[in-house]
């Protein structure tokens, strides 16, 4: 299951929401301390398409709390998006925001494939900005089954068992808001 939602933020939300993630504070994160892209996570899975670069991050509910001053702004995303395209939600997992700045890249270039948590639960990503960094999808052989385009104001929800991964963008920077819920 792997869904796309264009339309459920008008354009003064989608606005806002650019504007609100645009200014927050990033903290340096790298594959070395991302907590689901560990070293043997980049061993099995990677290939001769991964690359791996630094990328920004913050941390805004993670460990079952609030962990940032964005927490209210980033689950008010999550809690509309829900309401309005009926999605249910049980119980707040994680949300971090990923900052990707330019790199030089191939188009079939992405970072390595991962799931979230390994626990069952779904990922809502949504797309802050216009990127050509997109989001690829995998099947059980890491074979690439879906590549979604960063596109403002969408979000990709699908099941927490479907290994994903970024493409770094290779003009502009790509901000996606990562939602892990049960």
């Amino acid at each position: 299951m792997i869904q796309i939602f264009d339309n459920v933020f008008s354009e003064q939300e989608i606005s806002d929401i650019e504007t609100k993630f645009y200014t927050i504070p990033w903290f340096l994160s790298s594959a070395d301390n991302h907590a689901s892209v560990t070293a043997d996570v980049r061993e099995k899975y990677s290939d001769s398409n991964t690359i791996e670069g630094i990328q920004l991050t913050n941390f805004f509910f993670i460990n079952d709390k609030p962990n940032s001053p964005y927490y209210k702004d980033s689950a008010e995303i999550l809690e509309k998006f829900c309401l309005r395209e009926n999605v249910p939600i049980q119980k707040l997992i994680r949300i971090k925001a990923n900052l990707q700045l330019p790199e030089p890249r191939e188009e079939s270039n992405y970072n390595t494939p991962h799931v979230d948590n390994y626990s069952p639960h779904k990922v809502a990503i949504y797309y802050v900005n216009d990127s050509d960094g997109s989001t690829f999808f995998f099947d059980k052989q890491f074979k690439v089954i879906k590549k979604v385009e960063s596109k403002r104001g969408r979000i990709v929800l699908f099941s927490g068992d479907i290994y994903h991964s970024g493409q770094p963008p290779s003009k502009d920077k790509r901000i996606i808001i990562n939602f892990n819920f049960i």
